[in-house]
């Protein structure tokens, strides 16, 4: 144990909870807004749903006992995430060196966890466990702590499918001394706690593999193996910048001048430090968490683009960077202090901001638009009519019914699905068939019923051509990331038959709008 665990160090828990009361009213991201939908179910419709998708239960059932307990209001829902980072850094005081928990406790990424409704501050817990294991291991090497090791790993996999990477890094630190049997008892421990879920991860593998990855090879063109590899510089440099400034200042979805602000100019310098720090902590030869950062950063660097996925190797990070700061201060004792105030810093463009940082290219701030075309539904007494993606439906959804509006809503594409005991899409082709389908045929739908007119929540075709690109000769829809795709033909429909008026949305950008349509 590195820390007492006193009154003294647990102060460190109070700026993760500072920052929490000033953020936690951010509008839900679509992906949060699946995992809120799948957590409100039964049980069983959990487990089917996942199954369908691509991850594991584990994190599910936990926010779907919370939810239980507490209710599914937006306070809850962000305090489910608070609870689980709040425990990392008990956890952290109690077995890290006080310089790594004060890098973590005043981390802008480990904030970004604290607020998304995402499995991805589990997924770094179990980094931190892996990694108390494993020096537990070092310390006394037995069939004890071998398990509790496999256990570490195990608590992983359930986690995220990349929690597997848990595994052969921690094999690495045990085979580097050649003790066999002890890595064979943390092979065997997830493995055999793995089988109950391996028959569905098989399937998985088999949709994943097949049917969504041709599907969307013929639609998006899927980056190809040599791609990938160039992009290796990218992945691993837009991660490092993360785990240490933060997901709220860098936009790498535009690569265009006007996603540079000025925030970026003390989140490099706020890098540029904490990369010097880990760089110097690396002269510590701490080989756990050397193990867990290359098994993990390099693998997914081929994988995904996304920091929070590569939050299995965030602790050994600041582990690293901790010892660092350690090194430093010895020299240079303002360093303890300037440090925790550089990240605190990088804190504000996350409290500014009206959503939490997501992978897609625009900000949407669903909470806006739903209290924007509540209130105009409510004034001109007409409904709302949906027309976007699957997991943006879900946000406004949610918003819609917390602003009690639920009732306002007349048609989106996703209804049927959303009562199905499984609410993903399997095949691209059933993802994408809302914006294929015959505009006029749905208009003369929506409108036959509704002749007072409707207030329309979609994708702006005028504005998504401006980044994505238009498929198909009759019904042309226009494909790009989430936020972008839209029905071409959807404004020249209905200004044919209607008076269109865009009600305006402050803190959502790209394409995504709002629209006031009356019928002439």
């Amino acid at each position: 144990m590195e820390n007492s665990h006193s009154p003294k160090v647990l102060l460190l828990l109070l700026p993760v909870i500072l920052i929490f009361l000033f953020s936690w009213q951010k509008s839900v991201t679509g992906d949060e807004a699946l995992s809120v939908e799948l957590a409100s179910g039964t049980w069983s419709t959990v487990v089917s749903s996942i199954g369908a998708d691509n991850h594991v239960p584990g994190w599910y059932a936990f926010l779907s006992i919370w939810v239980k307990l507490f209710g599914t209001s937006l306070l809850s829902l962000r305090l489910s995430s608070l609870f689980i980072v709040l425990l990392l850094l008990s956890f952290a005081a109690k077995y890290l060196k006080f310089e790594s928990t004060l890098i973590l406790a005043f981390s802008p990424f480990l904030m970004h966890l604290a607020l998304e409704i995402r499995m991805y501050g589990l997924l770094a817990l179990c980094g931190l466990l892996l990694y108390v294991a494993l020096r537990e291991y070092l310390r006394n090497p037995g069939v004890r702590t071998a398990v509790l090791t496999g256990l570490a790993v195990s608590a992983g996999t359930w986690v995220h499918h990349f929690g597997w990477l848990g595994l052969p890094a921690a094999l690495t630190v045990m085979l580097a001394d050649r003790k066999w049997k002890e890595a064979g008892i943390t092979l065997f421990v997830p493995v055999i706690l793995y089988l109950p879920w391996l028959s569905r991860a098989l399937q998985q593998w088999g949709v994943f593999g097949s049917t969504v990855v041709s599907g969307s090879n013929a639609y998006l063109s899927s980056a190809s193996m040599s791609s990938r590899i160039l992009g290796i510089p990218f992945s691993l440099g837009g991660t490092l910048l993360r785990f240490s400034s933060g997901t709220a200042v860098f936009n790498f979805g535009l690569f265009e001048i006007r996603a540079v602000g000025l925030w970026l100019i003390p989140g490099v310098i706020c890098t540029l430090w904490i990369l010097f720090m880990v760089l110097s902590g690396m002269r510590h030869k701490d080989k756990i968490a050397l193990s867990i950062l290359f098994w993990t950063l390099l693998p997914l660097c081929l994988l995904r683009p996304s920091a929070r996925h590569f939050a299995l190797a965030f602790p050994a990070f600041m582990v690293l960077a901790g010892y660092g700061l350690q090194k430093i201060r010895e020299k240079w004792n303002p360093a303890v202090y300037l440090t925790p105030a550089l990240l605190l810093l990088m804190n504000i463009p996350l409290v500014l901001r009206p959503t939490v940082p997501q992978r897609c290219t625009f900000d949407r701030d669903f909470r806006e638009a739903a209290d924007i075309a509540v209130t105009a539904s409510n004034e001109n007494d007409i409904p709302i009519v949906i027309d976007i993606d699957l997991y943006s439906t879900l946000g406004v959804m949610y918003h819609i019914r917390e602003v009690g509006g639920a009732d306002l809503v007349v048609y989106h594409p996703h209804e049927t699905l959303i009562n199905s005991e499984t609410i993903f899409y399997t095949d691209i082709d059933d993802a994408l068939e809302y914006l294929t389908v015959d505009t006029d045929s749905l208009f003369n739908e929506i409108t036959e019923n509704n002749r007072d007119g409707f207030i329309l929540i979609a994708n702006d075709p005028l504005e998504a051509r401006n980044y994505g690109r238009i498929i198909g000769d009759q019904n042309r829809h226009i494909l790009g990331s989430s936020d972008i795709m839209a029905d071409n033909d959807l404004v020249g429909v209905l200004l044919t038959h209607c008076l269109m008026r865009k009600l305006e949305l402050q803190n959502s950008s790209g394409a995504f709008s709002v629209f006031q349509v009356k019928l002439i």
